[in-house]
């Protein structure tokens, strides 16, 4: 059997979060206790767990840089060489004016 992290349960559980049917079950179910408990407060409850599932799908990224694709890391040669190129492609470019 395979353990997991605190780390990777924690992502497990907020990736659930995200789920629409998760958010839907949640507010369900927390609108039926609060309905059960004071009928005035079911809708308060609906939208705070609403308004939770808004901040977990706007705020959290199990990896911010997954949608960024790096090759390599840019060394200072690789940089010096676009600046190069660059320049020529300008000084190109007004010659021709």
């Amino acid at each position: 059997m395979a353990t997991s992290t605190l780390s990777e349960k924690i992502n497990t559980f907020l990736e659930a979060l995200k789920q629409p049917s998760t958010i839907k079950a949640l507010g369900t179910l927390a609108g039926a206790v609060g309905w059960y408990i004071e009928p005035a407060k079911a809708v308060e409850i609906i939208m705070a767990i609403q308004l939770f599932g808004a901040l977990v799908n706007g705020f959290y990224d199990a990896n911010p840089r997954k949608s960024i694709p790096v090759e390599k890391k840019i060394t200072p040669e690789d940089v010096a060489t676009m600046v190069r190129d660059e320049i020529t492609r300008l000084r190109a470019e007004k010659m021709k004016k």
